[in-house]
C-alpha cells in the first residue's frame, strides 16, 4: 500500500474503535493520552522516522509514535513500570526509565517524536516548576506545563540537521483567544520564543479535539514539525495563530506530503 492508503486504512481502524472513556488514576495525573495511530503513523511519515540512523522517544507510552520506525535503530524512555516491561519486549535498541525533564537526551539522535502528558503537575498543593531552558545570564527559565519542558531537554540531543515531530497540548476558543493564548507570560512565551528561535520549526497546526476524543482527552492539539537547529521562518504562534484542521483528511494532506 501506499501511504495515503495506508493512512486512510489507519483512520478507518481508529473511527471503528470505541472512545477510551474510562481513565486510570495514572493518566489522569499524568495527564497522559495514547496518540490516535493515524497521528503517529503520518507524524513518522513527515519525519521520515524510517530513515532514522537513531531516534529517541522520551516518553514513549505504548511505542505508538514509532510504528513508522525501525526498533533496533530507536531509544525509548518510559517512566511507567508496566510500559516499560512492554518495550523491553518490543525489541528496541534501548529501553531507559529517566526523568525526561532533567535527565540528558541520547547525544545524536537526527529523529525525535514526542507527545509528552500535558499540562502541569501538583507537588505539596502547589503546581510544579520544571526546567525549560538555561538564559545566557545563567538562569534557568522554568515552566509549570511538563510537555514544554520534556520537549526542550529532547530536543537539546537532537542533531544540527535532525528532525522531530512534537504534539503539546493546543488552544481553544476565537483566533483571537488562540493568539493571547499562546503569549501567556511565564507559561506560553518563553517556550514558543525559545523553540521558534532555536529549531527550524516548518510546520505548526492544531488538531480539533474532537479527532482525540476516542482517547478519552478531547481537547485540540498542537502538532509542530521541526527541521533542524536554527530559528525558524514561520511567524510565531502568537503572530499567525495555527490553522486548525478538523478532519483526519486535512490531517493526512497536511502531514503525509510535508
Amino acid at each position: 500500500k501506499g501511504k495515503d492508503e495506508t493512512f486512510k486504512a489507519l483512520v478507518d481502524q481508529y473511527n471503528r474503535q470505541p472512545n477510551l472513556t474510562a481513565k486510570t488514576a495514572a493518566s489522569k495525573v499524568a495527564q497522559a493520552y495514547s496518540t490516535p495511530i493515524p497521528l503517529s503513523y503520518a507524524t513518522g511519515i513527515a519525519i521520515d522516522l524510517s530513515g532514522a540512523k537513531l531516534a529517541y522517544e522520551p516518553t514513549a507510552g505504548n511505542a505508538s509514535l514509532t510504528i513508522e520506525g525501525k526498533p533496533e535503530n530507536i531509544i525509548v524512555n518510559e517512566l511507567d513500570p508496566s510500559r516499560l516491561q512492554s518495550l523491553k519486549d518490543m525489541g528496541f535498541k534501548q529501553v531507559t526509565s529517566n526523568d525526561a525533564t532533567t535527565a540528558q537526551p541520547p547525544a545524536g539522535a537526527d529523529r525525535m517524536t514526542m507527545n509528552a502528558p500535558f499540562g502541569s503537575q501538583l507537588e505539596g498543593g502547589e503546581k510544579k516548576e520544571f526546567p525549560l531552558y538555561t538564559a545566557e545570564n545563567g538562569q534557568v527559565i522554568t515552566t509549570p506545563n511538563i510537555d514544554q519542558s520534556i520537549s526542550l531537554k529532547a530536543l537539546q540531543g537532537l542533531t544540527q540537521d535532525g528532525k522531530a515531530s512534537i504534539i503539546l497540548g493546543g488552544k481553544k476558543g476565537t483566533d483571537e483567544d488562540r493568539k493571547n493564548g499562546y503569549r501567556v507570560f511565564k507559561t506560553q512565551l518563553p517556550f514558543w520564543n525559545h523553540l521558534y528561535q532555536n529549531y527550524n520549526v516548518t510546520d505548526h497546526f492544531t488538531i480539533a479535539g474532537d479527532l482525540y476524543d476516542k482517547q478519552g482527552a478531547g481537547w485540540p492539539i498542537d502538532v509542530v514539525i521541526v527541521d533542524g537547529k536554527g530559528k525558524s521562518k514561520l511567524p510565531l504562534p502568537y503572530q499567525q495563530v495555527p490553522p486548525i484542521l478538523s478532519t483526519w483528511e486535512e490531517v493526512g494532506q497536511r502531514l503525509l506530503h510535508e
